[in-house]
């Protein structure tokens, strides 16, 4: 696949790998388009809220009006940090709306959109595979793991679908979360002493639109220090 002249979307581009990943798809020649929920002037940025199907069928209908997609990134993820007792069933629902539910919306909104060489890319967490206080944003996360199975079987031939099971991402707003003392704590308990940043997750998710990785379909990268094996 040609690194120039293709369109690139990415969903939730106002956090941190974000604002890296747009960085470096910029660099690289790429015609950029982005969503969030920010109110930015900017004619590359669309207005994005995934708890509304108003919101994300306006939304897709204005990325259908203009370049194909070469490939589409989903960095979005609510994280209540709530036990299972903690939660209202409304929680419950809002995490898998927003982790779940809307990007499926979207992809199924979006398939026939992609160019010939289509890469959906999801950034998901450790948590889908080791677990999580918070288990129904665990749960959220693991369900798309399946939707990327199924879709790399019985999707288009044309698009691959692909997840980064990302640990601890070390600027990232979870991690501001943390105080420093369990900060700390979570890197001396992972093996390579590592935390992830935002600028690697960024490299890594634009190297698996190149050409290299063409036939990787339906597969999990992840990327955690050894955290979980």
């Amino acid at each position: 696949m040609d690194q120039t002249s293709k369109h690139v979307l990415v969903i939730c581009s106002s956090n941190s790998v974000g604002n890296a990943l747009v960085t470096r798809f910029h660099s690289e020649g790429w015609t950029v388009s982005h969503s969030s929920r920010a109110a930015i002037s900017d004619e590359t940025h669309h207005f994005l809220d995934l708890a509304s199907d108003e919101s994300i069928l306006d939304f897709c209908a204005s990325i259908k009006a203009g370049l194909r997609l070469d490939a589409l990134v989903f960095l979005c993820g609510i994280l209540g940090s709530k036990s299972l007792e903690e939660k209202s069933y409304s929680d419950i629902l809002v995490d898998f709306s927003i982790n779940t539910i809307s990007q499926i919306k979207i992809v199924k909104s979006l398939l026939s959109h992609f160019s010939d060489d289509g890469r959906v890319i999801f950034l998901n967490s450790i948590s889908a595979f080791n677990g999580s206080y918070d288990s129904t944003y665990a749960a959220s996360k693991a369900a798309v793991i399946g939707f990327i199975k199924s879709m790399a079987k019985h999707g288009p031939k044309t698009v691959r679908f692909n997840a980064i099971a990302s640990g601890l991402i070390e600027d990232s707003s979870m991690a501001r979360q943390f105080t420093a003392e369990d900060f700390d704590r979570h890197k001396s308990e992972t093996p390579t002493g590592l935390h992830n940043d935002s600028s690697e997750i960024a490299d890594v998710i634009f190297d698996i639109c190149g050409p290299s990785w063409r036939n990787m379909n339906g597969q999990v990268i992840h990327i955690n220090g050894g955290r979980y094996v």
